[in-house]
């Protein structure tokens, strides 16, 4: 078996092809004939979706202070490094958004020599990532009072 490390953050695994995503693209026939990449047609069953709900919303509960914190960060500086590793170290964090906290670990643990625009790309993409979390908790919200 091959492992691929498509990156384009040079971040090396012994025995990995380094690929950068500029080079790599799915072939069409194989996307397809490979079943192993096809996405699942089981339906989800509404206890799994009633878990991840409460899962989020205690998620964000807990941690509201810490997303309002990011979300108000006007200026690039060493606590916009703390708040966001702070964000990206807690465990559900990591579940919840396994790639995108892999891609940005490297920058967080290398911020000072992190260049200023991709810092901004950074705490942008995390911004976009709350918000995205604070509208999927109130659509299962919602969902859940219609079902009550």
């Amino acid at each position: 078996q091959e492992i691929w490390n498509i990156t384009d953050r040079d971040a090396k695994y012994d025995k990995a092809k380094l690929i950068h995503p500029d080079n790599f693209t799915f072939n069409k026939k194989e996307k397809t004939d490979n079943k192993d990449l096809r996405f699942s047609t089981q339906k989800i069953k509404t206890s799994e979706i009633q878990n991840l709900a409460l899962k989020l919303k205690s998620f964000t509960q807990e941690h509201s202070e810490l997303f309002r914190s990011i979300l108000e960060i006007d200026a690039i500086n060493d606590e916009t490094c703390v708040l966001l590793s702070n964000l990206y170290k807690i465990e559900f964090t990591s579940k919840l958004l396994p790639n995108f906290t892999f891609k940005i670990a490297p920058i967080l643990l290398d911020w000072i020599n992190t260049a200023y625009d991709e810092k901004v790309e950074v705490l942008s993409e995390t911004k976009t990532l709350i918000m995205e979390i604070f509208t999927l908790t109130e659509k299962f919200d919602k969902r859940n009072e219609k079902n009550h």
